[in-house]
């Protein structure tokens, strides 16, 4: 495809933005509030940086005349100012912008009765776009020595690359390009690559790991949360006294033989009666009485314990001189401290 010089462009530089600012002017009136529409001071100035940047274009310096062309485009956004910056980026060898703003220009909304040169600007956006898509190379890395696995940056032209596309092929501008990929625990890597029109280009890049780099650590396993342990439960500081358990365990034994001889003293009735002495009876029923009169003692005993205990199991220990009767078992007596 053949694109019409810019040349043409130059010579009706004039009669084309002055047949779009007088297009604006009139779509301001009928259609936007005044506040929308380039001001007279923008229209004026835009006119001056197209005429700067056509004579920039015709002098090939085309750095100056992009510069130019985008001043003008930012005051009127009009297809024909955009025209010119589409086509100085693209003789810079800018072909990934020159192509955005060909497709910028070609979705510039058409409005009612604009001039014929934005709708020719318009269409030439199209085809420039078109164009450029075949002409516009394609860029991969490829990062070898590294664990499989682990994230690394990619930056080209000191550019970073997200990383969700690192490992794909991007389009970038044909000429030198230098390329650095990071990693942690490794030393930077690096590599460079000139691109030509059209033509696809792969650039190894090889990284070394870094023996003074610290090694990753693992976060810590979060503990289990441990239940609170439960609150000892308070001592009432109560100790029984041992004429309690003295006088259990009495009782209990005098009953035991006092019940036991009892019921020997009922049932042998009928073999003392053919003894001799017939004194069976009497000498069961006196071993019964001793019985049931020592787990009465015992009985008292366990009372004058609880006593005590109830009195001084939790009293703390005394201070000073003092006197206190004590009891215990086969004695009774007295204690004190002076």
């Amino acid at each position: 495809m053949r694109l019409r010089p810019l040349l043409r462009l130059s010579t009706l530089s004039g009669l084309l933005l002055t047949a779009s600012v007088c297009g604006v002017e009139r779509v301001a009136l009928a259609d936007s509030p005044p506040a929308a529409a380039p001001s007279a001071a923008d229209k004026d100035t835009a006119r001056k940086l197209m005429g700067d940047g056509n004579d920039a274009f015709a002098a090939k310096d085309y750095k100056k005349a992009l510069e130019a062309f985008a001043g003008a485009h930012a005051l009127m956004n009009l297809p024909t100012t955009g025209l010119g910056v589409m086509r100085s980026q693209e003789k810079l060898g800018l072909l990934v912008e020159a192509r955005d703003t060909a497709l910028a220009i070609a979705r510039i909304a058409p409005r009612p009765s604009e001039p014929k040169p934005e709708e020719v600007a318009r269409e030439e956006a199209r085809q420039l776009a078109e164009a450029l898509a075949s002409r516009i190379p394609t860029l991969l890395v490829t990062v070898s020595g590294i664990e499989e696995g682990r994230d690394y940056s990619l930056f080209v032209d000191d550019v970073a690359v997200p990383a969700a596309s690192a490992k794909l092929p991007r389009k970038a501008n044909p000429g030198p390009h230098d390329i650095v990929v990071r990693a942690k625990g490794y030393f930077d890597g690096h590599g460079k690559i000139s691109l030509d029109e059209g033509t696809p280009g792969t650039v190894p890049v090889e990284l070394r790991k870094d023996p003074n780099a610290k090694p990753d650590v693992a976060p810590p396993t979060p503990k289990a949360k441990q239940p609170a342990p439960l609150a000892p439960v308070a001592s009432s500081g109560l100790s029984i006294h041992p004429l309690v358990w003295v006088g259990v365990a009495t009782a209990g034994a005098g009953v035991v033989v006092g019940t036991a001889t009892g019921v020997a003293v009922l049932t042998s009735k009928g073999n003392c009666k053919a003894s001799l002495t017939k004194k069976c009876p009497i000498a069961l029923a006196n071993v019964s009485n001793v019985g049931f009169a020592v787990a009465g003692a015992g009985a008292i005993l366990g009372v004058v314990g609880l006593v005590l205990t109830a009195t001084h199991g939790s009293a703390p220990p005394k201070k000073g001189a003092f006197i206190e009767p004590e009891v215990g078992p086969g004695y009774l007596g007295v204690k004190g401290a002076f």
